[in-house]
């Protein structure tokens, strides 16, 4: 099912497509229109070579269409003859087509109960044929010489008769000829700069259904990636209420976050649609609070690490529900962090017995393992999927080869205990969040310290964590004094920060296709910040940190 998003709600247009990409008429239309575009750009010699490319294989489509209008016609006529002949020159599954086309000869003679005919016809047609039948399809076709009829035939009694059988043989030829019956305008006239006046077009269209548009002129550099304009969040859109004890993390259910989890001291995982923002499910099952929450990039499956010492994976049904799927006990004492690989098969997890566990998801066994000095307190994949990287309690952020297990890199400059980790999404940064007050950016290529981002608070709470988000421009973070705070990707300034919880703000996740970013914190809620725009006579006041009042004190 394919999901589109129309001023930033989810609209599900199932199989419907505007026009059929596969369609030879559009296969050529295509063709043209590049044609003419590397005409227009001068690259002439690429031009010729696709034009000489294209006539040939448009001719064979030409040929092909025209065969299949001579072969309609000889199977609404009866012409049986004929049609063998098109089909033993002209198509390389011929042995099916062919016994397709002796079984309609043979029903027909049975039906008018010219059985004689229909006994040489099997023997001398179909017995060749026999291999390319159904499982016990020549079988039947054999019975029927004891019936009175094609009704007495078992799968044959729904027979619809010559007629309707004829049209039913033309449809399944023309869906397995690749041809279609439309007229071919070898003359039609491409218009100028068709090509590009359709892209400019697709753009404008993402522009006016983009969740947030810009005030001014977008300037638009790639047509690699679909158009996003991502708005710097300002303000709280609302607060969801349901959990009884802090949450302590949140995902959101796939890359296109259709769902929010948050996972909570409470020992659940409360599930939100993300369009109405409305709970849709509890997931209970865990005997104590949930640290981390992860997701496949697909959004079919969900893991949730605890301090019980297990890992749930939950699975998204047909319904769009998640149930327990299985249950993973690799640990000893708390489970900390867990993520999934690129690919979703594989799954990381670290947690209190100073332990990272690679386990695959189809045998739901551990097959590598690794280990710190201290707790792992968070794990992740590089984009790419050939490391695991941990961060740890004593100090140090590895890096280990998955395939291996080797530790090819460990850092440990100026770090206090880790946090967080997060890699960027093109795999050259990463943010690691320490309980120094300080979320630092690695550049991975050169191995240094890019900067060091301060303004938050990070010393004694269990886990603050920061986050890439709005392709990987922006870090977000949590922060012990109740704020989110936000920096521009060079670390020069602070860009916001964002008041609202009562309590430590202990995770925060970015999506790019919801353009929303959620919170969660030691009040019990979940916020979400969107970007609202000013108007003219709102001026710019100072934002205020909020009284810290804690109604659940930190067990631990």
């Amino acid at each position: 099912v394919e999901v589109v998003y129309v001023k930033g709600k989810s609209v599900s247009v199932g199989d419907a497509k505007p026009f059929d990409p596969h369609h030879p008429r559009i296969k050529q239309d295509i063709v043209r229109m590049m044609v003419q575009y590397l005409g227009e750009e001068g690259y002439v010699t690429s031009m010729m070579t696709l034009q000489d490319e294209a006539n040939v294989k448009f001719k064979e489509l030409k040929t092909r269409t025209e065969q299949m209008k001579i072969l309609k016609k000889a199977i609404i006529d009866g012409d049986w003859a004929t049609a063998e002949g098109i089909v033993l020159k002209s198509h390389r599954n011929n042995r099916t087509l062919l016994f397709a086309i002796y079984k309609q000869q043979y029903l027909e003679m049975i039906d008018k109960q010219e059985f004689q005919r229909a006994f040489t016809h099997l023997t001398k047609k179909l017995k060749p044929l026999e291999s390319v039948a159904v499982d016990g399809e020549f079988r039947d076709l054999a019975y029927l010489l004891t019936c009175k009829g094609t009704q007495d035939g078992g799968r044959f009694a729904s027979w619809e008769g010559a007629e309707g059988a004829r049209e039913r043989l033309v449809e399944q030829f023309r869906a397995v000829w690749d041809a279609d019956e439309s007229e071919w305008d070898d003359d039609a006239d491409v218009p100028p700069k068709r090509l590009i006046s359709l892209l400019q077009q697709a753009v404008a269209y993402q522009i006016e259904f983009s969740r947030h548009r810009p005030t001014g002129p977008p300037q638009v550099t790639t047509l690699l990636d679909d158009y996003h304009f991502y708005a710097q969040p300002n303000a709280c859109e609302r607060a969801l209420i349901g959990h009884t004890a802090n949450v302590k993390c949140l995902t959101f259910l796939g890359t296109e976050g259709l769902f929010l989890c948050s996972g909570s001291s409470d020992n659940t995982v409360i599930v939100w649609n993300t369009e109405t923002w409305q709970k849709v499910s509890v997931l209970q099952g865990h005997l104590s609070r949930i640290w981390k929450l992860a997701s496949t990039p697909s959004g079919t499956i969900l893991a949730s690490a605890s301090a019980d010492s297990t890992i749930k994976l939950w699975t998204l049904n047909a319904n769009s529900e998640l149930h327990e799927d299985h249950t993973l006990s690799i640990h000893t004492g708390d489970v900390y962090s867990v993520a999934f690989h690129p690919t979703g098969k594989h799954l990381v997890s670290g947690g209190y017995d100073k332990c990272v566990r690679l386990s695959d998801l189809r045998t739901k066994q551990v097959f590598r393992s690794f280990s710190h000095n201290y707790s792992v307190t968070d794990v992740t994949f590089n984009p790419q999927g050939s490391l695991v990287i941990s961060g740890s309690k004593d100090c140090t952020v590895r890096f280990w080869d998955a395939l291996s297990g080797v530790c090819i890199k460990t850092l440990s400059e100026r770090m206090a205990e880790v946090s967080s980790v997060d890699c960027s999404s093109d795999g050259t940064k990463l943010l690691v969040c320490s309980k120094d007050n300080t979320n630092l950016v690695w550049d991975l290529r050169k191995d240094r310290v890019l900067h060091r981002l301060k303004s938050h608070q990070n010393i004694s709470k269990n886990f603050i964590r920061a986050r890439f988000g709005m392709k990987d421009t922006i870090v977000f973070s949590g922060s012990e004094d109740g704020c989110v705070h936000m920096w521009d990707e060079t670390g020069a300034h602070i860009e916001n920060v964002l008041s609202g919880h009562k309590g430590a703000v202990f995770d925060v996740q970015w999506n790019g296709a919801q353009s929303v970013l959620a919170s969660c914190a030691q009040d019990e809620t979940v916020r979400l910040w969107c970007y609202k725009p000013k108007s003219d006579d709102q001026t710019h006041t100072e934002l205020q940190r909020p009284d810290i009042e804690l109604q659940h004190p930190e067990i631990r």
